[in-house]
C-alpha cells in the first residue's frame, strides 16, 4: 500500500471507501436552459485537485477547468452556445464564440475567414463547434486514468471525407491532462489539414501575478499593434478599456522568418526530431499554482500567443498549431499546409500539468 494517503491505485482504494465518487467522480450531464439547453458535458472530478468539464457537444474540447478551486480558463461574454452549422456565417464567431479551457480550431481552417472553390471557411473552422459522437468513458483503476474517447466528423458531399478520433487521459493522483488526435483522411484525394489547439487561461489565474515562460526561439509580432508590445509580449498587466488584443508567433528558430512566405518544417533545422518536445509554463506565485503545456514541435510547429488584456476580454491564448493562422486561401497559396494523402493519418498530442507552485 502506498505511503501517500492520497497516491492510492487498485484495491487499496477500496481499504478506504466503498464509493470512489469521494476520491474522484465521473458524471454525465445536460444542460437544461437558454443557448446552451441540451449540450452534454462530462465534469470529472479528482484527488489531486482537479475539476474538469468536457464539451461532448463541441469536439470533447475542455470547456471549464479548476485546479484545487480556482478557476485557470477563460469564457467569452458569450457563455455556452449548442453548435448549430447555421451559425457558420460571417460574424458569427465572435457572437457565439465561448471559448473556454480547449477550443480546438481547423480541420480545414486557422485564422480569417474566406471563400473558395469549396465554399465559406468560417473563422478557425467548423471543427470546434462540431459534437462528437462514438463517446465513450473508461476508467482504469490499476493506474488511475480516466479515458474519454470520442470522434469528430468533418465531410461533404462529394467532397472531403475528414475524422478525428480523438482520446483524453486524465491522471487521477497526477493533475494532467493528456489529448491525442489521429485525423484520418477518409477520401482518396489528398487533404490539407489545419490544426490549432486554442488554449485559453482566465481570471483569477491570469492576473499580473501569472509568470509565463515561453520556449526558446523567435518572437514574432503578427499586427503593428503587436509589434509596439512587442517588448512586453510575455508581460501580464491588469484590465485596460478598450486595449486592442496582440498576436505573436513563437517559433524555434535561430531567424525571423518572412511571414508572407510559406513556413514549413524546412524551416525548422533543429526541431525536426520526434523528441523535441517544447513546453510553456505558467506560474501564479500568489495563487501557488504552475500549469505546464508541452506538445512536438515537429507535429505543431508554430506557438500562436494571443494576448488580450482588454476589460472584459481579459486573457491569454497559448496555442500550438501547424499554420501562422493566415487564413485557408493564403496558407494554401502559399503551400504552407501540412498534407495527408488519401486514405492516410497524422496525429497530433499535447499535455496539461497542473501542480503546486512550492
Amino acid at each position: 500500500m502506498s505511503d501517500n494517503y492520497y497516491d492510492l491505485k487498485g484495491r487499496d482504494l477500496y481499504r478506504w471507501t466503498g464509493n470512489t465518487d469521494q476520491y474522484y467522480s465521473v458524471r454525465r450531464l445536460m444542460l437544461a436552459e437558454g443557448p446552451a439547453a441540451g449540450m452534454n458535458l462530462i465534469e470529472i472530478t479528482t484527488v489531486s485537485g482537479i475539476r474538469a468539464l468536457f464539451n461532448e457537444s463541441r469536439a470533447l474540447d475542455l470547456y471549464e477547468l479548476h485546479y484545487r478551486g480556482i478557476n485557470l480558463g477563460f469564457s467569452s461574454k458569450n457563455g455556452l452556445a449548442g453548435p448549430a452549422r447555421s451559425w457558420v456565417t460571417p460574424g458569427e464567431f465572435q457572437r457565439t464564440w465561448p471559448a473556454g479551457m480547449l477550443a480546438t480550431c481547423g480541420l480545414r481552417n486557422t485564422g480569417p475567414d474566406g471563400e473558395d472553390t469549396d465554399g465559406y471557411h468560417p473563422l478557425h473552422g467548423r471543427i470546434g463547434q462540431t459534437a462528437a459522437d462514438r463517446v465513450s468513458i473508461d476508467v482504469d483503476e490499476d493506474n488511475m486514468l480516466i479515458i474519454l474517447r470520442g470522434r469528430v466528423r468533418e465531410s461533404a458531399l462529394f467532397g472531403h471525407n475528414l475524422t478525428m478520433n480523438r482520446t483524453i487521459t486524465i491522471d487521477i493522483n497526477r493533475s494532467m491532462i493528456k489529448y491525442s488526435d489521429v485525423i484520418s483522411n477518409n477520401s482518396s484525394e489528398a487533404e490539407p489539414v489545419f490544426l490549432l489547439y486554442h488554449m485559453n487561461f482566465g481570471y483569477p489565474f491570469l492576473s499580473p501575478a501569472l509568470k509565463v515562460k515561453y520556449p526558446q526561439g523567435v518572437t514574432v509580432p503578427r499586427t503593428a499593434e503587436a509589434a509596439a508590445g512587442l517588448e512586453q509580449y510575455d508581460q501580464i498587466s491588469e484590465p485596460v478599456d478598450g486595449k486592442p488584443e496582440q498576436v505573436f508567433f513563437h517559433l524555434p528558430v535561430d531567424r525571423t522568418p518572412d511571414l508572407d512566405k510559406a513556413l514549413t518544417l524546412s524551416d525548422y533545422p533543429e526541431a525536426n526530431s520526434e523528441a523535441d518536445r517544447a513546453s510553456v509554463q505558467l506560474d501564479n506565485e500568489q495563487l501557488n499554482i504552475r500549469a505546464s503545456i508541452s506538445w512536438d514541435w515537429s507535429k505543431l510547429p508554430v506557438l500562436t500567443q494571443w494576448k488580450s488584456m482588454k476589460s472584459g476580454d481579459y486573457a491569454l491564448g497559448i496555442e500550438p498549431g501547424n499554420t501562422l493562422i493566415r487564413g485557408r486561401l493564403t496558407e494554401l497559396e502559399l503551400d504552407s499546409v501540412p498534407v495527408v494523402e488519401g486514405f492516410e493519418k497524422m496525429e497530433a498530442n499535447f499535455d496539461l500539468r497542473l501542480e503546486v507552485n512550492k
